[in-house]
């Protein structure tokens, strides 16, 4: 199989002219330098032993035509222009995926074919990235020969061992292409690059580099650089280098940006597709003490690890990290006795050998990083993975493979041994290469996949690409010593090779903003009218879908004192500001009744499950915006060895009712006979429709009764509690409110707030601020409103307003129902005097009115 490219892509085009128009006015250059081999009796006699003639990078352009060609570059790109050429570094952001390495080596050829350049040094992050740039180097060879009519060019993967090419590099009058990864060059003290070589001539290399005065191009430099110490950039900047152009999607220092395809071009051009994902959690899986390492910390002495437990919350059992020392107890942590005589124990910080030693009943174990103990069977999980991976390729395999196109799908595993291993130089296959050939057999006999899958054996279609040891077996490592860099090197030298083999068909393996420019409604300057639609452009990129509050817009809100110091608002004040306390009488015949059929009426119990979401991922400036699609599946997994839990004991912690009231609800109930299926969901929802019951009985048989004069909310607190809002959601320029601006939470306040504002009989309101709350079974309440209303005849009456969209109770969630009980109760206890304040529900200011 040959790879073609395509020449005139016009994003690709933009870019290579982006740099190329950097040198526009240098003349093309031939110059030559002299590479010499000192030694002693040479500079004791004429001064060189001998020399040999080698061509390099010069540019001949003052500084200040390279500034006028930059901000003519980025004044036609979009970008805001350099105010001086402070460095040599000039920046291109290319989007992932739509041609990056072929940009910068295509211009390559194009500066030389302009301006004569011949010397290029590619740097790289890793090993990985070196492989594959010297593999696009290859299948780019014959493209880049007929674009260029056969102009000779040379390139190669530095290597310490073979330093004549170095030399070869610096004598060359041919493009000379050098590809180095950072590790190469980093380290003074150990790199050869900086020492003395018989290989050179004598010379270091780094010297012969130096002297071409090469043109750097460095590929994803914000992982080159060296992040804060920097020891990558002090690299480059020992190469003597003509310029350096940096080339990524995500550069952390931007230098002289030159072109821009960001992630929102890239998707608006249709360069990069729409991304799916497709995610699986475990849910409803709590019925064992589950403990996971994440990480282990010796901050000033103090040793300790942080975990993931199942813990109790207020929303139920919820997976949490937090933070453990030796000898913790679990259960007293999660507040969750199926953690009962489960402790921490040693904690191992060492790197590399990080564990966390777990005591349970009849058994201690130790936990690597990442590794857990009380997990549903983590292979039932892996296998239902790879299962719907298979499916999935098989369906895309099927639609795609009649066009001619080859469909891959990628696994990352979490260890090698875990797919293939090796006995004394044997290999055999691991469980995850087991389980996928005992799927994708299943599947190919499926009526819908037989045309794909069956004329090939499963053990041909999956294979695997890891760091190779010397022996020629697979192995674990990272990329941090030269004995893991070589195994990973012969790994990426067996993927790149392999390139065109693999991808072959023959080889089986909304706001105002936003809706005036969907209206095409924007409104602009009169002076900036002829650059619209530029203009719209970019502010369709800053358009998202998300939220967000705008802090400059956030204003602190300070009383009117006029209206707080009045006599009519102590008035209304000293109706609404006493606090009460509340008892509660019910029948608990009653209660028990309502407990056994909210249980018979409760959704079945779900086994613990394997949950499947699709969604399409859409990318904006202003962040990433996910969509769940159709596509949607539940795997149910089979956790029968669980030990069940004392549901007695535990439903009489979470609902405060006797065992005896919670013996009898069960009992009576048909709802225990899903216990068994999932006993820490059944407990859930078993106490979440007691304590529903309870809620319910409790607000109607509960009693208000006002505390002591002394127990009130002070009129003062409105002048030592801070009040803020945002100004989208403020009513600025009142004139009856206790406060200068209003801050509404909804569309019916900002319209009840105007109603009072027009209204002749509202003297005055106060939207009440959230210290002012209401006590009840269900927590602290805070109403709406308080209301001064007066008569054409004088009378004044007192309201305090709760609104809402609904005065149907049906229409209220039950809390917000029951709170809504409890705020009558309460103000009608209060009693102050013979016109007390009046609790409301209202839709609006003539639900008021009409009442009174």
């Amino acid at each position: 199989m040959k790879l073609h490219f395509e020449p005139n892509l016009d994003y690709q085009l933009q870019a290579i002219e982006a740099v190329c128009d950097l040198f526009r006015g240098q003349a093309v250059c031939h110059t030559e330098f002299t590479v010499t081999h000192n030694t002693a009796d040479a500079q004791a006699s004429l001064g060189f032993a001998e020399s040999d003639l080698g061509t390099g990078n010069q540019l001949s352009l003052p500084d200040e035509e390279i500034l006028a060609n930059l901000n003519d570059v980025q004044l036609r790109n979009g970008l805001t222009p350099s105010a001086s050429l402070d460095s040599g570094d000039f920046t291109v952001e290319m989007e992932t995926g739509t041609g990056k390495t072929y940009v910068y080596l295509r211009t390559i050829f194009e500066l030389n074919k302009r301006y004569g350049f011949t010397k290029f040094v590619i740097v790289v992050p890793s090993v990985a990235i070196k492989e594959g740039v010297y593999k696009s180097l290859q299948i780019t060879d014959d493209h880049f020969r007929a674009l260029y009519s056969g102009t000779p060019f040379e390139y190669f993967l530095y290597d310490s061992a073979k330093l004549g090419q170095v030399r070869n590099f610096a004598t060359s009058p041919q493009i000379q292409i050098m590809v180095v990864t950072v590790g190469a060059i980093n380290k003074r003290d150990v790199n050869n690059l900086y020492k003395d070589s018989e290989k050179t001539g004598g010379e270091k290399p780094i010297d012969l580099i130096r002297a071409t005065q090469p043109i750097l191009i460095v590929d994803e430099p914000q992982s080159v650089d060296g992040g804060l110490q920097g020891r990558g950039k002090e690299a480059l900047g020992a190469m003597n280098s003509l310029c350096t152009l940096r080339y990524s999607a995500t550069h952390a220092d931007q230098h002289h940006m030159v072109y821009r395809l960001d992630a929102v071009d890239a998707y608006e051009r249709k360069l990069v597709k729409q991304i799916e994902v497709a995610s699986a959690t475990v849910e409803d899986a709590h019925n064992r003490p589950y403990v996971r390492l994440v990480s282990t910390h010796n901050q000033r002495g103090t040793i300790s690890a942080k975990v993931e437990l199942d813990a109790e919350t207020a929303a139920g059992v919820r997976r949490r990290e937090v933070t453990v020392q030796d000898g913790d107890d679990l259960e007293q942590i999660t507040k969750r006795a199926i953690y009962q005589d489960c402790r921490i124990g040693e904690i191992r910080v060492e790197k590399s050998n990080e564990f966390v030693e777990l005591r349970v009943p009849g058994d201690e174990r130790f936990l690597r990083l990442g590794e857990s103990y009380g997990d549903v069977d983590a292979l039932a999980v892996q296998r239902e993975m790879i299962r719907r991976t298979i499916h999935e390729h098989l369906d895309k395999e099927k639609r795609l493979r009649p066009q001619g196109i080859k469909v891959l799908s990628l696994f990352f595993i979490d260890a090698v041994d875990r797919y293939r291993q090796y006995d004394e130089g044997n290999s055999a296959k691991g469980e995850y290469a087991q389980i996928f050939e005992e799927e994708y057999r299943r599947l190919a006999n499926h009526p819908d996949f037989g045309e794909v899958a069956l004329d090939v054996p499963a053990e041909d279609v999956h294979n695997g690409y890891f760091s190779i040891d010397k022996k020629g077996g697979w192995t674990d490592t990272a990329e941090n010593n030269q004995a893991n860099r070589d195994n990973a090197e012969r790994a990426y030298n067996l993927i790149m090779r392999e390139k065109e083999k693999l991808l072959s068909l023959e080889t089986p393996l909304k706001d105002t903003l936003r809706e005036a420019l969907k209206d095409d409604t924007l409104s602009i300057p009169e002076k900036f009218a002829d650059q619209r639609e530029e203009i719209a452009k970019v502010l369709r990129k800053f358009a998202g879908r998300l939220t967000i509050k705008n802090a400059d817009e956030r204003r602190s809100i300070r009383p009117r004192r006029a209206v707080l110091q009045s006599p009519e608002f102590k008035a209304l004040w000293d109706r609404i500001k006493h606090k009460t306390t509340y008892r509660v009488e019910f029948d608990n015949e009653d209660l028990l009744a309502q407990c056994i059929q909210a249980l018979d009426d409760a959704p079945p119990i779900p086994r613990p499950r394997l949950q499947w979401r699709k969604a399409d991922i859409a990318i904006g400036q202003a962040g990433v915006e996910a969509t769940e699609r159709e596509g949607a599946a539940t795997v149910v997994l089979d956790e029968a060895d669980v030990e069940l839990p004392d549901v007695l004991t535990e439903l009489q912690d979470r609902t405060q009712l006797t065992r005896r009231s919670i013996h009898h609800i069960l009992s009576k109930s048909e709802y225990l006979a899903d216990f068994k299926r999932n006993p820490q969901q059944f407990i859930e929802l078993a106490a979440q429709a007691i304590n529903h019951c309870k809620r319910l009985v409790l607000v109607k048989g509960i009693k208000y009764q006002r505390l002591g004069d002394e127990c009130y909310y002070a009129q003062e607190l409105f002048d030592q509690e801070e009040l803020t809002g945002y100004l989208k959601n403020m009513i600025s320029d009142t004139t009856k409110s206790v406060y200068d601006q209003v801050v509404y939470d909804s569309d019916i306040e900002k319209s009840f707030a105007d109603q009072m504002e027009n209204s002749t009989e509202v003297k005055m309101y106060a939207k009440l601020p959230g210290w002012f709350t209401v006590p009840t079974p269900l927590g602290s309440y805070n109403p709406d409103w308080a209301v001064l209303v007066e008569h054409d005849d004088g009378e004044r009456l007192y309201f305090v307003v709760e609104t809402k969209a609904s005065l149907f109770a049906s229409d209220l969630r039950n809390a917000e129902s029951a709170k809504i009980e409890c705020g009558k109760a309460h103000f009608a206890a209060l009693k102050v005097s013979e016109s007390p304040a009046q609790y409301r529900t209202a839709r609006s200011l003539d639900d008021v009115l009409a009442h009174s």
